[in-house]
Parts: C-alpha cells; sequence; structure tokens
C-alpha cells in the first residue's frame, strides 16, 4: 500500500513536472491593422501676365487682349471672377461691355462677379488662354480708362 501511494505520488509530482516544464500555454492572435493616407488639399493659380492692355480704340471699334494661366490642383476646383467698371477717374465703360472666350469656355459677357469654370476635376497643370475683348461704346469719351478684374480658384463644393 506504501508503495501504491508512494508510486502515485511519484506520478502526479512527474506530471505536475512535465506540465511546469513545458511553460505557460501561449495563445496567439493576429490584428489586423489600417491606416489611410491624406494629402490636405491644394490648388494654385498662375498667371503668365497678369496685365491685359487692350490697346486703344476709336468709339464703336473693338479691342482685345489674352491671358493664359494654369490651375494646378489635388481636389475638384472652380474659378470666379470679380471685376469693376472701366473708370478714366470722371467717366465709365460698363464692364458688361466686355466679354471673354477662350479654353473650355464659351463666350460670356462679363458681369461684376461669376464663374469662369465649376468643379473642374484635380489637375497636375489645367492650362488655359482667355481673350478680353472690349466694345468701345459709341458715346465714349476719350480717355485712359482701367478696371481690375480679380481671377479666385476654391475647392468646388
Amino acid at each position: 500500500m506504501i508503495r501504491r501511494r508512494w508510486l502515485g505520488a511519484a506520478l502526479m509530482a512527474a506530471g505536475l513536472a512535465l506540465w511546469f516544464s513545458c511553460g505557460d500555454p501561449v495563445w496567439a492572435e493576429t490584428l489586423q491593422a489600417s491606416v489611410t493616407v491624406t494629402q490636405p488639399p491644394s490648388i494654385r493659380l498662375l498667371l503668365v501676365d497678369s496685365e491685359l492692355n487692350l490697346g486703344s480704340g476709336q468709339p464703336g471699334a473693338t479691342v482685345s487682349d489674352s491671358i493664359a494661366g494654369t490651375v494646378v490642383s489635388n481636389v475638384a476646383w472652380k474659378l470666379t471672377y470679380t471685376a469693376r467698371d472701366f473708370s478714366d477717374g470722371t467717366h465709365t465703360i460698363p464692364i458688361s461691355r466686355v466679354t471673354v472666350d477662350g479654353t473650355d469656355l464659351s463666350t460670356t459677357s462679363l458681369g461684376y462677379q461669376g464663374v469662369i469654370y465649376d468643379n473642374k476635376q484635380p489637375a497636375q497643370a489645367f492650362m488655359f488662354q482667355h481673350t478680353f475683348s472690349l466694345s468701345i461704346p459709341g458715346d465714349a469719351e476719350p480717355g485712359a480708362y482701367t478696371t481690375s478684374i480679380e481671377y479666385t480658384v476654391t475647392p468646388a463644393p
């Protein structure tokens, strides 16, 4: 009977030793990881020459000049403008007498503000040329008239 107890105790000790010698049980799980890399919106408008020189003309004549530009963007964009009437300090010529046409653009009469391009897709370099033409009114007074036309490029909504 002592042998049995001793044998039972020995087997139990051997089992525990075997269990401890194997170390702690190991469990493993695999995690899935993901990341989204984004780029902040970037839009640039570059005008080759930001001055229109319509020259000179007599009442009833049409004078014109062109500008060239590039939009570089990584998001959809739109190009808008604001403008004022021509003035010589005393007299004015309405901006509505100016038309613009050019790249991807039908001939359009200018107003005080408007959209030239809307929801254009991102582009490494969207190059454009716009021709501005002024129809000088028949009753225009002689003088040197000036105005400003401002282009603004923004992300499309």
